[in-house]
């Protein structure tokens, strides 16, 4: 493993976590009040993105981020979706 490598491991692994906090707040809670749609269809989009261009380029930092972001950030909408409001802002 080069130096690069494990810069680009080490940044996928920070970016993974950085979203656990909140998927973990709102499965404890329920509450998706602050949660925006919007922001997470974007993201989500953004990972797609970002997975097709490392299936490309065969970058594996970069597919197993954005994967794992995808499950991550899916599992948020989802939960936005079914708690909360029916009215979408």
């Amino acid at each position: 493993m080069t130096y690069t490598d494990l810069i680009g491991y080490t940044a996928s692994l920070l970016i993974m976590v950085a979203f656990l906090p909140q998927a973990y707040q709102v499965w404890k809670t329920k509450s998706v009040e602050d949660v925006s749609l919007m922001t997470y269809t974007i993201l989500m989009f953004g990972s797609v993105s970002w997975t097709t261009y490392g299936l490309l380029k065969s970058d594996f930092p970069i597919i197993i981020t954005n994967v794992t972001l995808f499950v991550v950030q899916g599992s948020i909408m989802v939960c936005k979706l079914k708690y909360g409001k029916k009215i979408i802002t």
